[in-house]
């Protein structure tokens, strides 16, 4: 059991916490396997329109997932979203629904870091989004932030 008495002091006087081992190997290796099935669901069509040179099957799924998205547009890269898309964008892309998302969302140790930080109502917004976060350089879309 994880001790969260320290989680709302600490987020109050830092304005951020980190919270080590509130999901477990097995939720990550969950999501992990998810994110390899879904790369190799969207990788063909990718390589055949061009989108990516090669489908780094050899890669770890970190690896690869950067290296793959490093050629994809935002377009591209809302396949791993958990979002729907924007009103005025086609339904074709139909946000990441999987059971491993969704045991993600409510797995009761987040959940209880959560509660401990803003209270028991605890909502999901229908802008929630998934953050892969691959080095920002490497992006085709990257921008420069700050």
């Amino acid at each position: 059991m994880l001790d969260l008495s320290h989680l709302k002091e600490q987020f109050d006087e830092e304005g951020y916490v980190v919270v080590e081992d509130v999901l477990s190997p097995e939720v990550i290796a969950a999501l992990e396997t998810d994110y390899s099935k879904l790369l190799d669901k969207h990788v063909p069509r990718w390589l055949a329109d061009g989108h990516i040179p090669d489908a780094f099957a050899d890669l770890p799924l970190h690896e690869r997932a950067g290296q793959i998205i490093s050629h994809l547009n935002d377009e591209e890269f809302r396949w791993f979203d958990i979002a729907f898309p924007q009103a005025k964008k086609p339904m074709g892309q139909f946000p990441n629904l999987s059971q491993a998302v969704f045991d993600l969302l409510v797995n009761p140790n987040l959940l209880d870091c959560i509660e401990a930080l803003i209270g028991g109502e605890i909502l999901v917004n229908p802008i929630h989004h998934v953050r892969i976060k691959p080095p920002q350089a490497g992006l085709k879309s990257a921008k420069p932030s700050g």
